[in-house]
């Protein structure tokens, strides 16, 4: 009797992640939306990567000072979290930029690749964020690509 019953579940578990359960349905159209933000993104802000820094601020963040233009190093961690620079104290701001000088130096392209891939990153934690709040799993998307191209 309890093989049976132990039989029977594992059929009804098995069943409960088939083709057709909702479960596999959200798995895989989770990663559709995911591919489909991702190029949204790419397409949409893929065209900076070959843009160049704009004076409003990013040679005060970045070309122009010199606690970011030394790249990624332990005094340049310390500037980042002791220095009030353009009247902000943000230290993962200078530090990512550091790292961003490290990889590409002072070509503007991979600096905005970098800011490409922090925007895909953010819009699918939209869509996880909605999805999980709201369970509206096509709203969450729609929302999510909004955000995505604002």
């Amino acid at each position: 009797m309890a093989k049976k019953k132990n039989q029977s579940k594992v059929k009804a578990e098995t069943e409960a992640v088939s083709e057709e359960s909702p479960r596999a349905f959200d798995f895989a159209n989770k990663y559709l939306v995911f591919a489909v933000i991702a190029v949204l993104c790419i397409v949409v802000y893929g065209q900076t990567f070959g843009f160049e820094f704009v004076s409003l601020d990013d040679d005060s963040y970045v070309f122009e000072n010199a606690g970011v233009a030394q790249g990624l190093s332990f005094a340049g961690i310390k500037w980042a979290i002791t220095a009030f620079h353009s009247a902000n104290w943000h230290p993962l701001t200078w530090i990512s930029h550091q790292f961003d000088v490290s990889l590409f130096g002072l070509e503007a392209g991979g600096h905005h690749a970098v800011n490409v891939l922090f925007h895909i990153a953010n819009s699918l934690l939209v869509f996880a964020l909605l999805r999980c709040l709201t369970g509206a799993f096509w709203r969450s998307a729609f929302v999510a690509a909004l955000f995505a191209v604002h």
